[in-house]
């Protein structure tokens, strides 16, 4: 997992840098929605939720919390 980090992070750079035309033909090669590839280019990561906060439990893990 921890290999494809500095992949991920190689290409959000090469984005970063890309103009407006260049994300379009982007968006279409790696067949991703355009609006999400702008939102990856503006936050400079992925837009994703960190769960790493804690309190953000999914129903299976509350069940297993409370068969315990």
């Amino acid at each position: 997992m921890n290999e494809c980090k500095p992949l991920v992070m190689g290409d959000i750079r090469r984005l970063v840098a890309m103009s407006e035309d260049e994300i379009y033909v982007y968006a279409k090669e790696i067949r991703a929605p355009l609006e999400l590839v702008r939102q990856t280019r503006t936050l400079g990561r992925l837009p994703t939720v960190n769960f790493a906060a804690g309190g953000v439990a999914t129903p299976a893990v509350r069940w297993c919390r409370l068969t315990q």
